[in-house]
């Protein structure tokens, strides 16, 4: 639950390609007795979902769709790299313009799902963290500009290869200041493991998070408090002063809430118990195996 999930930019789009979409209590249609037609869609915000799910209609549509502010994710890009592979024609990939001609008949394809970002990034929050060194492999070091540039502004060694990068802080690292937003700003599914970093004994000085994305995304503040961090919420920033932090009970609140829990839990000396865990586990595969081949002492119930 990160609070209002509208799906307004979604339909908005269908609308403009001819269909029409009835709502009711019970779900939503929409029909395009016509098929669909190429237009120009205006999105209010460069929404991933929207951007992805008006990309596969255009693959359908009559004529050119131009989808302006576009989202730019890396995973939207991949996506229109398998739809380009199986036949289709979209241009203006990675940019706030794309455009796809559409109409044409697919085929099938091979395609190799580039890695997950944010699974990457969580392993390398976890390095800063305990120290490291930490090297995550098969992973885009493009895709984690904001998050590495961050870590090098907290003093932390980062050394990237082609489809590798590694980070360490062994003498602990300073605090810093991100702001979410939209790729390639820093990541929202970052933001809590990031404040997991700052509340941590190891750091210095002081940091804040800045959401701009999901307001509710702040709610392992009250869990991370339980160890002894201290987090103020003010508006959409969560202001962190480090401090040494001690093991203790918690429970995950979200997927990436809980990766943050994690995160402090590892870098803490001291037992910590983390309760539904199985948030944290649906987006991060073999998870207590990889811990424990990192020297960690995990076990998930």
């Amino acid at each position: 639950d990160f609070g209002a999930r509208p799906i307004d930019q979604h339909l908005l789009g269908f609308e403009c390609m001819g269909a029409t979409v009835i709502s009711t209590p019970y779900g939503i249609t929409a029909e395009a007795e016509n098929g669909l037609r190429g237009t120009e869609i205006d999105l209010a915000m460069p929404s991933v979902g929207a951007t992805a799910n008006l990309m596969l209609a255009a693959t359908a549509a009559t004529g050119e769709t131009v989808i302006r502010n576009a989202a730019a994710e890396p995973h939207v890009a991949a996506l229109a790299d398998f739809l380009t592979l199986s036949g289709a024609h979209i241009t203006g990939v990675g940019t706030d313009t794309v455009r796809v001609t559409g109409g044409r008949a697919l085929n099938g394809t091979a395609y190799t799902v580039i890695p997950d970002m944010i699974e990457a990034g969580t392993y390398l929050c976890l390095g800063m963290a305990c120290g490291g060194p930490v090297c995550v492999k098969n992973v885009c070091p493009d895709h984690l500009g904001a998050l590495l540039h961050a870590f090098r502004e907290m003093g932390g060694t980062v050394i990237c290869d082609r489809d590798r990068v590694a980070v360490s802080a062994e003498h602990g690292y300073a605090c810093t200041h991100v702001v979410t937003g939209p790729y390639p700003a820093f990541p929202t599914d970052l933001h809590p493991q990031m404040a997991a970093l700052l509340s941590l004994g190891c750091a210095t000085g002081e940091g804040s998070v800045r959401e701009t994305v999901f307001a509710s995304r702040f709610r392992y503040a009250e869990e991370l408090a339980k160890m002894g961090a201290k987090i103020t919420l003010e508006g959409d920033r969560a202001l962190v002063v480090p401090q040494p932090l001690n093991g203790a009970k918690m429970r995950s609140p979200d997927l990436r809430g809980g990766a943050a829990l994690l995160i402090a839990a590892l870098g803490t000396k001291g037992k910590s118990e983390i309760a539904n865990a199985a948030t944290v586990g649906r987006g991060y595969e073999h998870l207590e195996q990889k811990l424990r081949a990192l020297g960690a002492t995990v076990t998930v119930l």
